[in-house]
């Protein structure tokens, strides 16, 4: 799911002049795509791919859908090697605007992280 998710969110940055809702729909696409387990299964590989993105909305889609997976999953458990990626996210985000640190934020708050340096 995660190779899968990551070729649909590069297709659907490069294709949002002709379809507004192409990365939405990516992101509906991985979530849809998996049971609870897998869903949980798939957070830390999402956190991955967003840490590889330089383009703010990717990075802020790609913390979109963790927190659309983690729903799906219905826990508040966090997927081995978790605090690690979080801490590397939060320090990634901060290149980019309030926004996406916030959606960071709503990731931890998710998973009950006070702090994560």
């Amino acid at each position: 799911m995660i190779e899968q998710f990551e070729q649909d969110l590069q297709h659907g940055l490069g294709n949002m002049e002709v379809n507004e809702w192409a990365v939405s729909d990516a992101l509906d696409k991985a979530a849809d795509s998996v049971n609870s387990l897998e869903a949980f299964n798939s957070i830390t590989g999402v956190l991955g791919v967003a840490l590889k993105q330089l383009d703010s909305y990717a990075f802020y889609s790609c913390c979109v859908l963790v927190l659309q997976l983690a729903n799906k999953a219905n826990t508040t458990e966090q997927p081995k090697g978790f605090i690690e990626l979080l801490g590397k996210l939060k320090k990634h985000a901060k290149q980019f605007s309030e926004s996406e640190v916030g959606k960071v934020n709503a990731i931890a708050k998710w998973f009950r992280v006070i702090d994560a340096s």
